[in-house]
Order: structure tokens, then sequence, then C-alpha cells
């Protein structure tokens, strides 16, 4: 999560996973901390074992972030990752 963060440049408030908050930055610090160390990929995992059903080969994650000038979270481009 620390290296999505550096790539786009700013701070992570969500993600989310098919309606499933993976991530937020409301959550206990414990919490947060933890998600944060945490690879992209274990937590696409994570999203994709909640699912019955198989989980699809590619998972589609929704991020936002805190706009400062707008002050208020808002979307980015879907974050596709491609599972192993």
């Amino acid at each position: 999560m620390s290296l999505l963060e550096a790539q786009l440049k700013t701070e992570i408030s969500f993600l989310t996973y098919s309606g499933r908050t993976l991530y937020s930055s409301l959550s206990p610090p414990a919490q947060q901390a933890a998600y944060l160390q945490m690879p992209v990929r274990e937590a696409a995992a994570a999203a994709a074992a909640a699912d019955e059903s198989p989980p699809p080969a590619t998972l589609r994650l929704q991020v936002s972030v805190y706009d400062e000038e707008a002050e208020e979270d808002v979307g980015v481009p879907v974050v596709v990752y491609k599972r192993a």
C-alpha cells in the first residue's frame, strides 16, 4: 500500500473491491499501520478470498484519495491488479 501511495504521490483514504472496504484512513491506527505495510497483492488476495466463487484473474480496485483543494475524498482511476 505504501508503494501505491508513492506511485499516486498522495495518501490513500480508502481502498475498496467489489463494494468491500479493504483499507480506510478511518480505521483504528493499528489496523491502518498493518494495511499500509501490506503489499497490494495481499490486499487483493484478501478481497478475492472473501468471494464464494473462484476469484477472477483480474481484480479492479477502487482507490480514493484526499484532495486538499476540494477538501474531500476523490476517486482516482481504477487500479487493475492481475493475479499470478
